[in-house]
């Protein structure tokens, strides 16, 4: 990136030859600190053009996050605009990145993206003549039902030290995992949700 001083240098180097031209460049003439105020804008153009790099991604977004958020089609009925822009810009990083699942393993990942990285999913089976004297008795329709257990999530305290766009202190909130979990699963299966 180019700084003020360098487009100054440039400036003063695109002057004519000769003695008044000359007598110009010395510090502190008038045409001199015109050259060096006009080197402000061209410089901090320079520093946008250079930022805008960084909007052009993603993980790093921050002035365009709006913008790729409504391109990704968010918010939508699982993301609350209430999130922190870093919380904002990993719910579309997920979503831009998303390839989806239907195993455990996919689901637990979900889970735990979205704060309950300890969750476990049970899954159910029918009861057959084949099972055993104290296995559950669950009937057909149970095959389609899994439960995904995570502990109930603590609260998240505000630090002195913590970004102005946090809230004070919140817990988790188990609707969005539903939420999320709900619109991601399987069609024909029933999620249920357990929380110790």
């Amino acid at each position: 990136m180019r700084s003020a001083a360098d487009y100054h240098a440039q400036l003063l180097a695109l002057l004519p030859r000769g003695a008044l031209w000359d007598a110009l460049r010395e510090p502190g003439t008038t045409a001199e600190q015109l050259l060096a105020a006009i080197a402000q804008e061209p410089a901090r153009l320079d520093g946008r053009a250079i930022a805008l790099l960084d909007e052009l991604d993603p993980r790093t977004v921050v002035e365009m996050l709006e913008d790729w958020e409504r391109w990704a089609g968010m918010p939508d009925s699982c993301s609350g605009l209430g999130a922190t822009i870093t919380q904002r810009r990993e719910d579309l990083l997920a979503r831009l990145t998303n390839t989806g699942g239907q195993s455990r393993r996919y689901f637990i990942g979900v889970a735990g993206r979205l704060g309950f990285p300890d969750a476990e999913i049970l899954e159910y089976d029918p009861h057959t003549v084949e099972a055993t004297v104290d296995a559950p008795i669950y009937g057909e329709d149970w095959a389609h039902a899994w439960t995904i257990r995570a502990p109930t999530p603590p609260i998240d305290q505000f630090n002195a030290d913590s970004s102005v766009d946090e809230s004070l202190g919140e817990a988790a909130p188990t609707t969005r995992i539903e939420c999320v979990i709900n619109r991601l699963k399987p069609a024909h299966t029933v999620a249920l949700f357990e929380y110790t």
